[in-house]
């Protein structure tokens, strides 16, 4: 915060920003309660409460929708998302990191029950991946402006296909290099991934979108996460 304040240029104040979508933003945050909570209620069984959770957060997506479409200065601007240009990449991005997810889920149980690792061993297995994505975020991002983000995406996509047939399909016999490799291969597919959608997504939005584009490329991804810890549950 400190950093941004000395360092970053202030925007100059607009009519659309000195007015704050109350209502879009409670609106929002009870939508997305609602399907938090359908989505851990239950402890892996999908019951009515799941159900009914499940439908307020629907009632919530139709008001909401709603209400920024006749709202004069809307939190999220509803023809943004009919662009496919936007609606499609952030769809992408939900349903990958659900994937991402479910690897996250099932690893601890497969290294600790399928492997016989302790608990130490397991975690220093699963810290392999977000080193790989640490030290992938940089080439993805330069290979996706060489390449084109079209291109690196659908490698990034593929790579992560095939990290997870070897993650399902490779016998417990191969012990811990039978889950590193598919690791590596999921992982860096998803570096791939992220750093050309993200480009993807960015690069033809106007400024004064940027921000706003930004906090719906991390609600996608954080959909996706519940999505797939509560699915693979």
């Amino acid at each position: 915060f400190l950093l941004a304040r000395r360092s970053l240029p202030a925007d100059a104040p607009t009519e659309r920003a000195s007015r704050f979508d109350c209502a879009g933003a409670l609106l929002l945050a009870l939508t997305l309660s609602a399907y938090a909570l359908a989505m851990t209620l239950g402890r892996g069984r999908f019951g009515p409460q799941n159900l009914a959770w499940l439908l307020a957060a629907a009632v919530g997506v139709s008001a909401f929708l709603r209400v920024e479409a006749r709202g004069a200065a809307p939190l999220v601007r509803i023809d943004m998302l009919r662009d496919p240009a936007l609606g499609g990449p952030l769809i992408a991005a939900a349903l990958v990191a659900t994937v991402m997810m479910g690897t996250l889920v099932v690893g601890p149980f497969h290294l600790s029950r399928a492997l016989g690792l302790d608990a130490m061993g397991a975690g220093l297995a699963m810290s392999m991946g977000p080193a790989i994505s640490m030290l992938a975020g940089v080439p993805a991002g330069r290979l996706a402006d060489r390449f084109g983000a079209d291109r690196v995406s659908l490698a990034g996509l593929a790579a992560m296909l095939a990290g997870a047939a070897l993650l399902a399909a490779l016998p417990a016999s191969l012990g811990i290099a039978g889950y590193l490799a598919p690791l590596a291969a999921l992982t860096v597919g998803y570096a791939l991934f992220q750093a050309a959608n993200n480009t993807l997504v960015m690069a033809g939005q106007p400024a004064d979108r940027r921000g706003l584009v930004s906090g719906l490329l991390n609600l996608a991804r954080n959909l996706g996460l519940v999505t797939g810890a509560a699915a693979l549950g």
